[in-house]
């Protein structure tokens, strides 16, 4: 018997992953502990090494398909079982014969066969609108129109796992956004009166005063694992991080316990190697609470999608100025206005305090801490 070749436990929240290349074909010679196939789980990538020297028999799970932990990936043959194979294939049977697969006919044109033929298009992707389905010249040209007009670009795996989780996330949670709008005329200034001192963003900034805010409202500091409710002492603040091949969110851990100066420099430590490829399985867990910011790219507002079992996510929108009444006496006051989007699990949590922990967060980036609490 073949040895079944299964995909070892490689992380101890996802059980599901994607096949992303197989490092060798069938046929081929492996020597235990040599790179055999890449998997993508979750939004990691992990090279699985062949447990034993032999040759790789069959391929079970090709690229791009769906895998579990624990399941056969393929079979190899030991040096032995290939020598026995060998020795019985050398004599096969007198009735076998290789018989070729039928190919499908397909009713066309002579225009039709040869346009077709000169393009490299299989008239059996083309509709027929001749009888019984018969192809013409012009079903072809139509073809070729209509392929021109676009281009076919297959998701990659981390795309597939984003559409997986995000499909997944709205099937089995019952998620609620509300929004509201926070006067951060002080953290501007904030941010302006520390950027000589460190390069701070409003992205360590507002993660700050979520920590702050959860602090307050730890029921929000929580990740729901069934029918439990797992809260949290360690305010983990995943930050979204947009890159070309998917978005990813590396968890910024203890945020509660670190000063505004360690918030930044760890952040940007997760942010970068996000970009590079070089987040390790322990930057991905354990996330309690998602930050995504897309006010760098104009947004205001708008609807965050929860990433199970957290069971919040804060929206952050762009900086608007915005002029506002001084006092009743009249004259004009400018502030600096930012826009939060909060989307809770409802199944978890309730909107009233969902409302009550942004309008602490509110209260936290309108008198933000001073230079001393950095």
């Amino acid at each position: 018997m073949p040895y079944e070749f299964k995909l070892p436990e490689l992380s101890q929240e996802t059980e599901e992953g994607i096949v992303v290349a197989w490092f060798k074909r069938e046929g081929a010679q492996v020597t235990a502990g040599e790179n055999l196939l890449e998997v993508q789980l979750a939004k990691v990538s992990y090279d699985v090494q062949a447990p034993i020297s032999g040759t790789l028999e069959k391929i079970l799970a090709p690229r791009d398909a769906v895998v579990k932990q624990g399941q056969v990936l393929a079979h190899i043959l030991q040096s032995d079982q290939v020598e026995t194979n060998a020795t019985s294939a050398q004599s096969p049977p007198p009735t076998a014969a290789a018989v070729a697969p039928a190919q499908t006919f397909v009713p066309a044109s002579p225009a039709a066969r040869r346009l077709a033929s000169e393009r490299g298009i299989d008239l059996a992707m083309v509709k027929g609108s001749g009888p019984e389905g018969r192809v013409s010249e012009d079903d072809v040209l139509r073809y070729i129109s209509a392929a021109s007009a676009y281009r076919t670009e297959p998701l990659s795996p981390t795309r597939k796992i984003i559409a997986r989780r995000m499909t997944e996330s709205l099937q089995t949670t019952a998620q609620l956004t509300l929004t509201t709008e926070a006067d951060v005329t002080a953290l501007v200034a904030l941010r302006e009166k520390l950027q000589p001192l460190f390069d701070v963003t409003y992205t360590d900034l507002i993660a700050q005063a979520v920590a702050h805010a959860l602090a307050k409202h730890p029921q929000l500091n929580a990740r729901l694992m069934g029918d439990a409710l797992q809260v949290w002492q360690d305010v983990n603040i995943g930050i979204a991080v947009a890159r070309e091949t998917g978005l990813i969110v590396p968890v910024l851990r203890a945020v509660n316990r670190k000063s505004l100066r360690e918030i930044s420099a760890a952040a940007k430590d997760l942010i970068e190697r996000a970009r590079v490829g070089a987040l390790t399985e322990q930057d991905l867990t354990e996330g309690t609470f998602t930050l995504t910011n897309l006010g760098m790219y104009g947004i205001d507002a708008f609807t965050p999608i929860l990433n199970p079992p957290e069971i919040a996510i804060l929206g952050v929108g762009r900086i608007v100025e915005r002029a506002a009444r001084k006092s009743k006496r009249g004259g004009v006051l400018w502030k600096q206005m930012l826009t939060l989007s909060l989307t809770i699990d409802h199944r978890a949590v309730d909107g009233a305090p969902a409302a009550a922990f942004l309008q602490t967060l509110c209260q936290h980036l309108q008198s933000p801490a001073d230079e001393n609490d950095t």
